[in-house]
């Protein structure tokens, strides 16, 4: 019976479902996207109705609003069906694309940004951080981070010295939407890195580390090799 019963936890695992505790936490969260893009509709409903007579735009913004109510109480289900992780980063893939499209009108962009910050955190969840075999770092050893984030399409570097990361592209497009923020900036003497991938299918690694022959530059290698682009997400850590 235990050895049936570890059989089979040991598929659920294999198919990639969420352990029930990990699954209750990442509940709580598409709850509160589904409540919130709820709100989002009634609001914009609200909004039509009460003006008379709405314009070809109105609509519009009245269709995609009910759109993302539509897509977050359906992903709120898949959780709540314990669906594979891979049918819910597409599910999340999904909303965050109506969200996108909603974006370009003025209605209920507060609304908008918030759902969207819910939604990055939802899709964490679906990505947990590793952190690659690169000399980890004990966290009480911290002294600066880096958080970068971009779009990538191909192989780009990320050269980072002092209190900059330059993008230089390998192959593919240029990277875009590219943004980065320091704790700190890496300091001018041999440190020991650690790196924490936290979005993008592809894969990140530490192919330079800091030293008096390279001016104490660190780079980071982020190859996407699959087709179209992705956004990309990492921690650099010293």
């Amino acid at each position: 019976m235990k050895s049936t019963f570890k059989a089979l936890l040991g598929l659920a695992f294999c198919i990639g479902l969420m352990p029930a505790a990990e699954a209750r936490y990442f509940e709580t969260r598409v709850d509160r996207l589904a409540r919130m893009a709820e709100e989002f509709f009634a609001d914009s409903y609200r909004g039509f109705n009460n003006r008379g007579r709405g314009n070809r735009q109105d609509v519009e913004v009245l269709f995609l609003a009910q759109q993302i109510n539509a897509g977050a109480g359906l992903l709120r289900r898949m959780a709540y069906d314990r669906r594979p992780e891979s049918e819910l980063r597409d599910a999340v893939a999904i909303v965050s694309g109506q969200l996108r499209a909603a974006e370009r009108y003025s209605h209920g962009r507060r609304q908008l940004q918030d759902m969207q910050r819910v939604l990055e955190d939802i899709s964490r969840e679906l990505s947990p951080s590793q952190w690659q075999p690169v000399e980890p770092v004990p966290e009480k050893k911290i002294t600066g981070r880096l958080r970068w984030k971009g779009t990538v399409d191909g192989e780009v570097h990320v050269f980072v010295q002092g209190a900059e990361a330059d993008v230089r592209t390998v192959s593919g497009f240029h990277a875009t939407n590219v943004t980065f923020q320091f704790t700190s900036a890496l300091p001018q003497r041999r440190v020991e890195l650690g790196l924490r991938k936290l979005d993008g299918r592809g894969s990140l690694e530490v192919v330079q580390h800091p030293s008096p022959d390279n001016g104490f530059t660190a780079v980071i290698r982020i190859s996407d090799t699959k087709h179209g682009q992705d956004k990309y997400e990492f921690e650099l850590v010293w």
